[in-house]
C-alpha cells in the first residue's frame, strides 16, 4: 500500500454561491466517509482562505519566521486529502470521486515510500498467511474483515486486546490455553436475551412474538438517540458505522431478505439503504442507492419505520407451512444465486436487528460519556 497526495489550488474553486458550496459540502463528506469505511482514509482538511500566511527561512544561516507567503505566487493550496491505496489507478478513482462531489479539479501526487510514521495498510493480501512476528511491536494494529483461523497470540503483552468475531460470534477462541468461547456468548446472552429467543424460534408466532420485542427494543433506542445532537449521530466510532447509517444498513438488510428474496421483487432497494462495506462502490447505482447521499436523520428513521412496518405485515400472513419452503434468488444483483429457506431468511433478519442494535447500544453509551463540543 502506498500514500498519495490529492489536492486542489483555491484557484481552481472559482467563484461560487454559498448557496452551492452548501449543497457540495455534503457529498464531499459522503466521499470521506466511504473512505473511512474502505480503510484508505489517512487525512483530509481545507485550508482557510483569508487565514493569516506566515513562512520560515533558515537559509542564511539564522532562522527568519515573517508574516505572508514565502513566494508570492498566483495559485495557493486550497485543501488536501491523503489516502493509503493499492496503487495510482486507486488513487486516480478517490480523486475523480472528490472531483465529481466537489465540483473543481483534483490533482494526484504519491508520497515518497519511506514516510516516517506511516502506518501501512493491507487490503485482500494472503501475503500473511502462516508468517511468524518475534520480538515486533504490533501496539496499535488493527485487523478488520480478516480470516484468522488457527491464529495465535503467545508470550505476548495484550492489555487492552479487543476481538469481535465476524457477524458478532467469535466462534472458537482461546485465552492462556481456556476456551472462552461460551462464557463469551453467555455474558452476551445475559445482556441481549433476545439473542437467545432467536436460537428458540420455531413456530410462526414465535416468529411475530420476536419481531414485536425487536420492534420496541429499536423504538426505544431510537428515542434514545434522538437525545443526542445530530452530528453524534452520524459520528463514527472506530470506523463502524454510525447510528444513522446502522438504521440506512438494516433498511438495506430488510430489502434484501425480505424484497429480494421473500417477495421476489427484483429492485425493492430504497435509495437510502446502505450496503455493507465490501459491496463494491460502483454497482450501488445499479440498484438505485446513491453513496454520496447525505439523508436527514428524520428521513433515515422514516426510512427504517417503513420497513419495520412491511416485516410486520408480512409476518402478520406468515404460517407454518412456509417456514421450511425454499426460495431461489440472488440476493443483491452483484451477488450470485442462494437458496435458503423462509425461516432462514426471517432468521437472517432478526439477527441483523439484534446484532446491529448490540453494536449501536454499545457505541451510543460512548457518544453519551463525550463531553459536549465547544
Amino acid at each position: 500500500m502506498t500514500e498519495y497526495l490529492i489536492y486542489f489550488n483555491q484557484q481552481w474553486v472559482g467563484d461560487r454561491s454559498p448557496a452551492w458550496f452548501g449543497a457540495r459540502s455534503p457529498l464531499a463528506m459522503a466521499v470521506v466517509d466511504k473512505m473511512k469505511a474502505t480503510g484508505v482514509y489517512v487525512f483530509a482538511g481545507g485550508l482557510e482562505e483569508e487565514a493569516d500566511v506566515f513562512s520560515a527561512d533558515a537559509t542564511r544561516g539564522s532562522l527568519t519566521v515573517t508574516e505572508g507567503p514565502y513566494v508570492e505566487t498566483k495559485e495557493v493550496l486550497g485543501g488536501l486529502t491523503i489516502v493509503d491505496v493499492a496503487d495510482e489507478e486507486a488513487a486516480t478513482m478517490w480523486a475523480g470521486k472528490l472531483a465529481e462531489a466537489c465540483g473543481w479539479p483534483q490533482e494526484v501526487r504519491r508520497f515518497g515510500l519511506n514516510r516516517a510514521n506511516s502506518p501501512k495498510s493491507f487490503r485482500n493480501t494472503d501475503e500473511f498467511r502462516r508468517a511468524i512476528f518475534k520480538s515486533s511491536d504490533l501496539r496499535e494494529i488493527e485487523i478488520r474483515d480478516c480470516f484468522l483461523t488457527d491464529a495465535k497470540i503467545v508470550g505476548s503483552v495484550v492489555n487492552g486486546l479487543r476481538v469481535s468475531g465476524h457477524a458478532g460470534r467469535a466462534e472458537q477462541v482461546f485465552v492462556d490455553d481456556v476456551e472462552v468461547t461460551a462464557f463469551v456468548a453467555s455474558e452476551l446472552d445475559k445482556r441481549f436475551p433476545e439473542r437467545v429467543r432467536l436460537r428458540q424460534v420455531t413456530a410462526a408466532d414465535d416468529h411475530r412474538a420476536l419481531w414485536r420485542t425487536l420492534d420496541e427494543l429499536w423504538s426505544t433506542t431510537i428515542d434514545r438517540a434522538e437525545q443526542l445532537p445530530d452530528e453524534k449521530r452520524g459520528e463514527r466510532i472506530e470506523g463502524e458505522f454510525s447510528f444513522a447509517e446502522t438504521l440506512r444498513h438494516l433498511v438495506f438488510a430488510i430489502d434484501v431478505w425480505v424484497g429480494r428474496m421473500l417477495l421476489g421483487v427484483p429492485m425493492p432497494f430504497h435509495p437510502l439503504g446502505l450496503p455493507p462495506t465490501d459491496y463494491p462502490d460502483d454497482k450501488t447505482p445499479e440498484i438505485g442507492i446513491d453513496l454520496t447521499a447525505r439523508p436527514s436523520f428524520g428521513e433515515v428513521t422514516e426510512a427504517f419505520e417503513g420497513r419495520r412496518e412491511q416485516v410486520t405485515d408480512m409476518l402478520a400472513s406468515l404460517t407454518d407451512a412456509q417456514l421450511d419452503e425454499d426460495r431461489t434468488a440472488s440476493p443483491a444483483p452483484n451477488w450470485g444465486v442462494e437458496t435458503h429457506s423462509v425461516r432462514s431468511c426471517w432468521g437472517v433478519v432478526f439477527d441483523e436487528h439484534i446484532e446491529h442494535r448490540r453494536f449501536a447500544v454499545r457505541d451510543l453509551e460512548l457518544l453519551e460519556r463525550e463531553p459536549p463540543r465547544l
